[in-house]
Parts: C-alpha cells; structure tokens; sequence
C-alpha cells in the first residue's frame, strides 16, 4: 500500500512475492489506518488502487480499511469515532463486489500461482502476469495492465513472450480487447485480460 509509481512496484513486488512463497500468504492492504483516505487523492485514484491490490494479490488476498467503498476521505483514527461516508450514493461497492468475484473465479489467484513484472516502455505504467502452474488442464495466464497516473492517458507495452494474444477478454468490463500493439489507457485505468472469460463469465 505504500508503493505509488512504476519504480517503486518494480522494487518491492517481486521481494513481496518471494515473502509470500517462504512464509505464507501476504495480504494486500489497499488502504490501512497509517495512510491518508485513498479518496482524498480523488475518486478515479482510490479506484486505481483498490483494483490494483486486488489485482496484484498473492492468492486473491486482500483488503481494504472500512469506508473505502464509501470515498471516505476522513483519515482513520484508532482512538476516534471517525466518519465511514456510509451510504454514500458515489461509491465502489459494485467494483469491489467484482473484484470478490473474479478473485474467487479465477485459476491464476489461487493455489500455486505465479506472478512476473514484464512491463517494457516508458511510462508511469505496470504490467504484470498471472500463471496458474502447468497441470492437466493447461496453464493459465492473467495479464494486468495499469496506468499508474490518473491524470494522462498513456501508452503501455509488455513482455509478449510472457502473455501473447491477438485479443483478450477484460474480466472487469466483461468486453474484449485488442493487443495488436501496445495500448493507450485512460488516466488510472486497469485491466484484467484472459485469453478467454472466467468460468463464471462463461
């Protein structure tokens, strides 16, 4: 939760992922009482990082701090009473029920899962592949695409021997995309492409 730009996820995840395969699953926090409201840093902001801590989670686990799903912006105070904007008619309520969804559908966020930084270009951007193990059904890739700022579009580019295909199924627009050159993504936009739907999109 305290990595913000490319470099910085490029440093830290792959020792994060080690952590996680020597002691036991880490859980990735998008938000905790040491931080200021990811709403504070605007709505489109707190979008990209829950999506992100989802997304880049070991084994599908994550979390986030109460009020996250309601754009709280009050910082959390362990002593205080603090707002939770519950109720709020903006919120991430649908996406986090999603993200819920696909991390309990999807093969490459469960058991022996691996997962590979393969971002190429410039730009504030991170690219990141899922693979399931190689068993009887086949081995499974995942690739996330995020565009780290969330005021300028930008171009994104990735490792294609790591995740090559023609066309991907987005699993949280449910709408295919093409990869036939890099891509251009909307300020903070993230995608979760598969070379076919989840189970349960199917």
């Amino acid at each position: 939760f305290q990595t913000y730009n490319r470099d910085e996820f490029e440093r830290y995840l792959p020792g994060a992922i080690a952590r996680s395969q020597k002691f036991g699953t880490l859980v990735h926090f998008a938000e905790t009482h040491d931080n200021d409201r990811l709403a504070k840093g605007g709505e489109r902001y707190a979008r990209l990082r829950v999506q992100l801590a989802a997304a880049l989670s070991w084994q599908g686990a994550w979390g986030i701090a109460n009020g996250v799903e309601w754009f709280c912006r009050e910082k959390i105070d362990v002593h205080q009473k603090n707002s939770l904007s519950w109720g709020a008619g903006e919120n991430m309520v649908p996406l986090i029920s999603k993200l819920n969804f696909i991390l309990g559908d999807e093969p490459s966020f469960a058991g022996e899962c691996r997962l590979k930084v393969i971002t190429r270009g410039g730009g504030n951007t991170l690219a990141v592949v899922r693979k399931t193990p190689e068993v009887s059904g086949g081995e499974r890739r995942l690739l996330v695409l995020a565009n780290l700022d969330t005021v300028n579009e930008t171009l994104i580019d990735w490792d294609r021997g790591e995740f090559f295909a023609e066309n991907a199924f987005d699993l949280i627009t449910e709408r295919m995309v093409e990869l036939r050159a890099a891509l251009t993504l909307r300020p903070g936009e993230v995608l979760l492409l598969a070379a076919s739907p989840a189970r349960g999109a199917e």
